[in-house]
Formats: C-alpha cells, structure tokens, sequence
C-alpha cells in the first residue's frame, strides 16, 4: 500500500475500511447523479492516453523541474484531460502513472464543478498495480469500472487539500495550452471569490474557511484552511511551499525551474515568503468554534454542504465562573485545561454542586469486584495523606451479580461528583444493575429494567462510559455488534434508571468496528461539551473515525487520515494508552510495546474532529523497555503539569520505574530512577498496579494491589516536580483489604471517587 499527502493511491484492501454493510453510504451512481444534477454536466467515458502528457523535464535523482505538487514526486508519463469546458462547467481528470506500464495507471482522479453555483464532486479510482486508461463514467456503477465509492473517496479528504477551491493550479500543470489548458490558466483571480459546495451525504462534513491577512497571498485569490486536515491546504501548507527557498522532488529554482508563486518570479523573495507565512499564522488562529475576525486575520467559512449542518455551540470561556478555576487550583494545584474547564462547568450546569466538584477529577480511592466471597464491596477511602479507611458495606446481590463474567462499568450516574458501577455485558439479563456511592463507604443498588439494552450489550464488541448529552450524568454506548448499524445509547436518568436510545450512527458497520484488534475510546473530539467516540486499530485501515454524539443517541462522523498511525495500532503486540498528553482536555493516543522501535508514536486530537501524528525517533530505551514480558504500561500525571505521562512497571529484576514525561507536543522526555522495594513488589505473582492521587499532591501514584501473600498495599508516591521521575515507596498495613483482593483470581481493583 502506497500513502500520498492528499487523493492517497490506495490499494482496494486499504480502502475496505467502513464498506461493507454501511446502509446509509450512497453508491456512486446515486452520487453521480446528484453531482450530474448539481453541475448541469455528466462525467463522460474517457481515455486516459488521450490527455496531454505532464511534462518531467530534467529528470534526475528523484528531482524534476515541475514534480507534482500534490505527491511531491516526480511522476514520468502521467497525463492530463479537461473533459468538458463549457460555461461555468468544469470537469477534468488527472491519470497519474506512478511507474506502471504503457496504458495503465495507478491513480485515476476525476473532478467535477460549477463555478457559478460552486457544486463540486471528486470521483477516485486507486489500483496501484495497473488500471487500465479506457475509463468510464462513474454514473455507469462499479460493475462497469473500479471507482472507489463516495464514501470511500469522502474518507481520503480531498478537501483537506483543495480547500480554496475545487482546482488547485500549480506549475506542474498551467504549462498546458490549447484543448486541455486547465481552467483558470492565465487568471490573477481565480478561486477567489467562487462559491464552493460539496454534493454528496458522505461529503457533508467537509468545511473550507477562507484566511485574509490583507497581504499580496490573499489579495489575488483565496487562502483557505480546512476542517479536514490540519496543517494541510492552501494556508497551512502550499502557500509556504511555493514560496520557499526549495521544494521536495523539484530542481533548483531557475528559469527551466522556476519558482510557484509569485507568477513571474523565478528565484526565491523573501519577502513573499513572509507573506505567505502571515497567512499561515493567521490560519494557525483558526477554531472551529470561535473564528478570528481582526483587521490583521479573519478566516471566515466558504464551503457549503448538501446536509450544512449549523456550527457547534462555541466553547465556553473561564470568565463565566470563577468558581471554576478556584476549585481546580484546591484540588490540582494549577489552572484547569479546557477540557476539565468543560466538564466542570457543565457538572455544575446540569445541578452537580460546588461542594462535589473538586471530586470530579480526584482518583484516591479503590474497590474491589469480582468474587461473591467479597461479601460486599470493599473500599480502601482515601484520607488524602496516602492513608486509607476500609469499610465494606452490605451491597445485597450486587456483589454476585459483579462476579459473573461481563463488564463493570466505573461512572458517576447520579451527577454526584462519586463514581459508581454500572454492570452490563451479562446475557440473559433484563436490566442494568447500578451501585451508587452514598460517599460514606456505603452504596445505594438500583436494577432497573432497560428493555432490550442489556441483550444489546452482551453482543456489542465496546461499551464505552461517557457524557453523551452533556447533562452531566454518566451515559453507556454501545457499538461493534454483529452487523450493526446503529449505537444504542443508555442515557443515565440520575436514578440508577436509563433512556434507551437505539438511533442511527453515520457508516456504523458492526462486523468492521467489532473486528479484533480494535480499539475504541472516548473523547470530546470537537469541544462541545458531549463525548465522543473515536476508533483505531483495524486491519488496514488509513483513518482513525470518529463518532461525534449529536446529543440525541445519534452520531455523525469524521474520516480523518493520520498517516501511518492506524497500521502502527495494529501491529501485534503493540500497546495502546488513552490520555491527554498534550494537555488541552481531549483524548489522545500513544503506541508502545514494540522493541524494535525507536519512537513513541502519538495520535493528537486537533479539535476539529481529527488527529495530528508525532512520531519523533528520539526514543531509544523506552520503546524496548515496554516490550519487556510483564510489563505493564500506566497512564497518569506523574508531574501535575496537566499532561499524560507513561510510567512502566512489572520487568522483571528492575529496581526502578521508567517514566516518559510527555513534554506537550507529541515528544517525550524520559527518566528510570531507582525506586526502593516497589519494583520487586510489583513482579510478585497476582499483583495489579493502580494509579491514582492517594496523597492529593496533584501528581499521579501507583498503588499494587492482589499480589500473593501480601498484606500491605505497596504504593509509589510520585515526587517529581518537573520531570525527575522521583517516587517515595509507602507500605502501609492493610491486612483486610489484601486479604479479600487474593480471594479468587477473577477479582479486579478499580480506582474512582468513591468517598
């Protein structure tokens, strides 16, 4: 499989992700239509050997005089047609050959547009072993030609690329003249003040916004970022690159090889190229949610869609409660993130209290589930100096029911500020059985019966906790059953009750999101103040989809390709960790347990719906480290600076515990400092690591739980303030709680708010 920046050459296996069973995608004759209507022009049969063939004069080493901007690659014998010009109808095609033999081609792209009403259709064809040239249209179906559907082209984000207009004119292809001349040729003003509107269900999530700065960049025509790929585009990226001192894959500036922009220039000017990175510094301004509007940078939208939806509520600012920040500062010792920020004050919002708030974010306490020889549910409650009170209250059948096999689910369902367990997963069952913390030790059992959810929940591949219509009460979702195409969505009633929804999610294919090997883990993707759930790991799968939670039990969905991550989460082996590590209050992804790499690999959540990768090669002990056999990688805030760390424990004969501190931007600064006792207490037989804040200093700690004949609870107490990697090593008596964590294997700690 072959990845290029934007219209990717694909393999078909590659594009198999979210097609099969995707009820609500529209085939391409649909969207073909739709487009035909739109335009007011059909995509004819084609030969791609009839187009004009794209010059690669001084072809050497890898470099050209014009390589194809897109790909940054020199590509010999690709080829060029306008198929239709008439009016404001434009359609063109781009037969790019990527060294296949005579006739053939390994990427076939095709768009279609308006430029009076701004309709706009890409259409994509990927076989990188040879399609052939005698094309035909796409209103014709996939029986008569291998396009990828819309669905499939709508993943690959062609907008992320061309977000200022439906054509992009680079030198690679305005040196045509006569027949297939590219629209605009010769223009100073093209796409720039053409309306721009996506046709298509599968193309409405797609938005483009125009970037002014006021300078020579935006004054000939339109600068633009994207909602689709961040970092990519005009703004972000080609302007920079066509004003740069060099380019990837292209000569030397000369006349044979002149310079992209300005038109004219032949060498590189300074002084465009600072122009074009004001542009870039307004575009990296750019919110979804709050758009600048300055006299130095405004971006405002430009593209329209078939479903434009309205613009989510913008983000809640920290002058509307001070309440907030000064209760952060008691319980974490710093400023909250915006993400904390969010879930704070739509806690208090929904009718959570002041008093509970601080709790919302405190993991100190732990309880055990798991074994009917519990007799209850024991606590260890935090007294917040790394002591502990155990109490083990009554729970009637609850701890039973918790001992068969299925899944406990922590969350707080009653907007209390505690956490509390649900139990779901278990076949058979009618209801939703609830525990739900009283604060004292002791807990209030609800079973309320669901109707159809708890069957639902024991054929679903994920059960995932979150605030789904942002009441905040804890919710469960359910996804990845067998030919699904919904995600049923049990919305807490605060009373140990549940609404159950069953509504649509946008390309939901249970047999593909259930496979093994994928993950699927929460966030508030687009910071509206609902979670949202995001997917990885699938078996050659070039995007990490999001669901975003519309509120009602339904979700929309975003395709956003982050290069290389989804084939790195599946590898075998590998280990992939859920945290903030960029410290912004949304969820991210980290990829350890592979020796043989170099690097920690991250998936950052940008806010738009999508993810930046960072994978730095600066890692040379850390990754071999989390390979080792017995190693458990733990998630936490071992510095209280607000962003993930990864702490390793379990190797065995280690004496210490290496931390990767995250510094922030996708790197990683690490530490294996010595620790007294706890690392050997970690490889005794049966032993659990928890984390957690059990002395409330703000800084994660590691607690171990279920080792064999213990009866203290081991704890490592982080002690650094910057990035030490320092730990005190505590072992306090707990012979009660000790002894009921070895009653029987299947037991398992779980750390929450439980007091």
């Amino acid at each position: 499989m072959k990845r290029t920046v934007c219209l990717p050459a694909l393999t078909a296996a590659g594009l198999a992700l979210l097609t099969a069973g995707a009820a609500q995608a529209e085939t391409i004759e649909e969207y073909a239509a739709k487009c035909d209507a739109a335009v007011g022009a059909s995509v004819p049969d084609f030969d791609c050997d009839a187009g004009t063939l794209v010059p690669t004069t001084n072809h050497a080493n890898g470099k050209c005089d014009q390589p194809n901007r897109l790909e940054r690659v020199c590509d010999p014998n690709s080829r060029f047609t306008v198929l239709l010009r008439s009016g404001p109808v434009e359609i063109v095609a781009m037969c790019r050959k990527k060294g296949n033999a005579a006739g053939e081609y390994g990427d076939i792209a095709v768009i279609q547009r308006n430029s009076a009403n701004g309709a706009t259709c890409f259409y994509q064809s990927l076989l990188m072993d040879g399609l052939k040239g005698q094309v035909k249209a796409p209103k014709k179906g996939l029986a008569a030609w291998t396009w990828s559907t819309p669905m499939e082209t709508a993943g690959i984000g062609c907008a992320g690329c061309h977000d200022n207009g439906g054509l992009i004119r680079s030198p690679y292809l305005t040196t045509f003249t006569g027949i297939n001349a590219i629209p605009g040729r010769g223009s100073t003003n093209y796409n720039k003040s053409e309306p721009y509107h996506f046709i298509g269900a599968d193309f409405s999530p797609w938005k483009t916004y125009k970037v002014e700065v006021g300078n020579v960049c935006t004054n000939c025509h339109r600068m633009a970022v994207n909602n689709i790929r961040f970092g990519q585009g005009t703004a972000w990226d080609l302007g920079i690159r066509a004003t740069a001192t060099s380019e990837q894959a292209k000569n030397n500036h000369s006349s044979a090889s002149p310079i992209w922009m300005l038109p004219g220039q032949v060498t590189f000017n300074q002084n465009t190229h600072n122009q074009a990175i004001a542009v870039k510094a307004c575009a990296d301004q750019f919110n979804e949610f709050s758009l600048p509007n300055t006299p130095s940078c405004t971006i405002s939208r430009v593209s329209t869609s078939e479903f434009d939806r309205p613009s989510p509520p913008p983000p809640v600012q920290y002058a509307e409660s001070r309440i907030i920040a000064t209760e952060f500062f008691k319980v974490k010792k710093r400023a909250p993130t915006d993400g904390e920020y969010l879930r704070a004050l739509y806690f208090l919002r929904g009718g959570g209290t002041q008093a509970n708030l601080g709790r919302l974010f405190q993991q100190d306490d732990m309880i055990l589930l798991g074994s009917a020889s519990l007799a209850g549910i024991p606590m260890l409650g935090s007294n917040g100096d790394a002591t502990f009170t155990y109490t083990n209250s009554s729970v009637g059948d609850f701890d039973d029911w918790a001992a068969i096999s299925g899944v406990r689910l922590p969350g707080d369902f009653d907007r209390d500020g505690r956490s509390d367990i649900a139990l779901v997963g278990v076949s058979g069952w009618g209801s939703v059985p609830v525990a739900r913390s009283t604060g004292s030790g002791n807990f209030t059992i609800t079973n309320s019966t669901t109707a159809d959810f708890p069957a639902w929940s024991a054929a679903a591949s994920h059960r995932i906790v979150g605030d789904f219509n942002r009441d905040g009460r804890a919710d469960i979702v359910l996804a990845g059953g067998p030919g699904w195409t919904t995600m049923p969505v049990a919305f807490s009633n605060g009373n140990g009750s549940f609404n159950v929804t069953n509504g649509t999610a946008d390309f939901m294919n249970g047999t593909t999101f259930g496979a093994p090997g994928v993950l699927a883990f929460p966030g508030d993707f687009n910071l509206d103040g609902r979670t949202d759930i995001a997917f990885t790991g699938g078996s050659n799968w070039v995007t990490m989809p999001i669901f975003i939670s519309r509120g009602d039990g339904t979700f929309g969905i975003s395709f956003p390709e982050v290069f290389d991550f989804p084939g790195w989460s599946s590898t075998p082996g590998v280990k992939r960790l859920v945290g903030d590590f960029d410290g912004d209050g949304r969820s991210d992804v980290a990829l350890v347990g592979i020796g043989g790499w170099g690097s920690i690999p991250v998936a950052l959540a940008d806010g738009l719906g999508g993810f930046r990768r960072v994978n730095m090669v600066d890692q040379p002990n850390f990754p071999p480290w989390s390979a080792t056999a017995g190693v458990t990688p733990l998630v936490g805030d071992f510095n209280n600076d607000g962003k993930s760390d990864i702490a390793l424990v379990g190797g065995p004969g280690w004496q210490s515990i290496p931390v990767a501190f995250s510094d922030g931007d996708g790197t990683f600064t690490t530490t294996n400092q010595t620790v007294s006792s706890f690392p050997g207490q970690a490889n005794v037989s049966g032993a659990k690591p928890l984390v957690g804040d059990f002395d409330r200093d703000g800084k994660s700690d590691i607690a171990l739980i279920g080792g064999s004949g213990v009866t203290t609870l081991p704890m490592a107490l982080s002690t650094s303030t910057a990035k030490q990697g320092t730990f005190t090593f505590r072992n306090p008596s707990a012979p009660n709680f000790t002894s009921k964590a070895t009653v029987s294997s299947s037991v398992v700690g779980l750390g929450g708010n439980f007091r």
